[in-house]
Order: structure tokens, then C-alpha cells, then sequence
């Protein structure tokens, strides 16, 4: 599957510098980064202006008491997918926040002391829900357990049940991302990513295209 080309990184620095104060406001930059509070689009954007790595993705993954169990063996294979999709879905991304039960309070709780905001900011979330983009500050949330009920719910046999869990698993991913890219990322160009592009449906169809393009390499 091929993807548009990786934006120019440097214009892109340039260009949210220039809009400082007028659509945005630069909260935090560092050589690698801008952090904005877009005034049109309400929420936190972190410009990212380096091509990612595995080990970046793996520096933006926060992992909670209840998912570090799956840590070991979920890390490495999150952080291959997610640096063999098109990579300017990962310009905006702050965190990927892998959970065990999203919907747990306790849980939600944990999450937030380790981004170190208030737990009246952590996003409504339904118990059955696979994944989430949380837009105000960039971030996508992976529900474990979800995944898990269904694989063991639909899948008979063991082997099975781990490739459906993995096919699971990294469409949710790449879904996420690709809602994160499109619709937080207000400087991407139109005629590569039209606003039809952003629709439950496209994202859906892409997502899964994607993931069938990479899967042998994951």
C-alpha cells in the first residue's frame, strides 16, 4: 500500500510558528517538537518533526498497573505497526495509552497521575469500546480487555484465538492513529487527505487495507 509522502517537517515547524497567536498558542517547544493550544480546533496539539522510530512510539506508550502484564509482549509488535503506517498520522500523537479496562475508575485514576491531570479530564468511556482517540490532548487509548473478551468469545482453538487477537488488537491501533492523523493535524494537505477521508467508513476501510499490506512484516 503506498502513502503519501512524509510531510516537509521543517515547513511544518515554520508554519505553526507563524500561526503563534493568531489560530494557536505555542505552550512548549523543544528540538524535536511544538506543543500548541489550537484556539479553532479547542484541544493540544504536539507536532512532532522528526520521522518516528520504534523506540519513539515506544517513549509515547503509557501502560497502567492492570495492562504491564501485557508489556512484554505487546510493545515491541505495537511500536513495528505503528512506524510501518503512513507516517504523518503520527505527527500529532502525544501518547498511546494501552489499558487493561478503560471503562475501571480505578484504573482511569491511574492513567491520570501518570499524565498528571485531573480525572474529571479522562474521557467517557464505554466498557465495550476497543479503542478511543482522545482528542484534547492528542492521545489514543487500547482497551485490553475488550479485545480479549471478544477474541475468546468468537475463537475455539488457542492459535486461533492469538491471530485474531493480534488482527484485533493492531486495526484498533492503526484506527486510532488514523483518526488522530486526520482530524488533529490541521496542516495536513487537503489533496492528500481530503475531509471525506475522516468518515467512521473510510477510516475503517483504510485501517483494515493498511494493516493487510503490513501484516507480514509484524
Amino acid at each position: 500500500m503506498n502513502f503519501p509522502k512524509l510531510m516537509d517537517l521543517q515547513k511544518l515547524r515554520i508554519d505553526v510558528e507563524s500561526e503563534n497567536e493568531n489560530s494557536l498558542l505555542i505552550c512548549d517547544q523543544g528540538e524535536d517538537f511544538i506543543l500548541t493550544d489550537d484556539l479553532e480546533e479547542l484541544c493540544y496539539i504536539r507536532y512532532h518533526f522528526a520521522p518516528p522510530t520504534e523506540n519513539w512510539i515506544k517513549n509515547r506508550m503509557v501502560w497502567t498497573q492492570k495492562s504491564m502484564q501485557y508489556k512484554e509482549k505487546w510493545e515491541s509488535i505495537f511500536a513495528k505497526t505503528a512506524c510501518l503506517i503512513d507516517w504523518n498520522m503520527l505527527i500529532p500523537l502525544n501518547n498511546i495509552i494501552i489499558m487493561y479496562n478503560a471503562a475501571n475508575e480505578e484504573e482511569q485514576d491511574d492513567v491520570c497521575k501518570l499524565l498528571d491531570i485531573e480525572p474529571y479530564e479522562f474521557p467517557s468511556f464505554d466498557g465495550d469500546l476497543l479503542g478511543l482517540k482522545w482528542s484534547f490532548y492528542g492521545n489514543i487509548i487500547i482497551n485490553l480487555s475488550s479485545h480479549i473478551d471478544v477474541a475468546k468469545t468468537t475463537i475455539l482453538r488457542d492459535e486461533e484465538f492469538e491471530k485474531e487477537l493480534k488482527f484485533a488488537l493492531l486495526t484498533t491501533l492503526i484506527h486510532e492513529l488514523r483518526h488522530l492523523g486526520l482530524e488533529s493535524n490541521p496542516f495536513l494537505p487537503k489533496e492528500d487527505y481530503p475531509d471525506s477521508e475522516k468518515s467512521e467508513s473510510r477510516v475503517e476501510e483504510w485501517c483494515v487495507a493498511t494493516y493487510e499490506s503490513i501484516c507480514d512484516k509484524i
